[in-house]
């Protein structure tokens, strides 16, 4: 049901949308991509996919250090511990 709003209020209008997942857990049959390519088909709107990695352990610091207003040397240790307990968010 969600799906279909977002196609609705794509189709219905000018605006971004910026949507997610993690290609591990979610399978090629899933809603998220008949929604895309219902999309691309429908030439309503444009759709643009971009495969992203996991972050890096230094970009996490500068992204950890940015957020605390720390130095990034002060939060090296636990940006450290973040990136293992999500392995950089594969």
């Amino acid at each position: 049901m969600t799906l279909k709003v977002i196609q609705h209020i794509l189709g219905a209008s000018n605006c971004l949308f910026v949507g997610s997942y993690r290609s591990n857990e979610v399978s090629p049959n899933h809603a998220v991509f008949r929604l895309m390519k219902e999309l691309e088909a429908s030439k309503q709107c444009s759709v643009q996919k971009l495969i992203l990695d996991g972050v890096k352990c230094e970009d996490l610091n500068t992204l950890v250090s940015d957020a605390l207003c720390l130095f990034p040397r002060v939060t090296r240790g636990l940006s450290s511990i973040i990136h293992e307990k999500t392995e950089g968010s594969k």
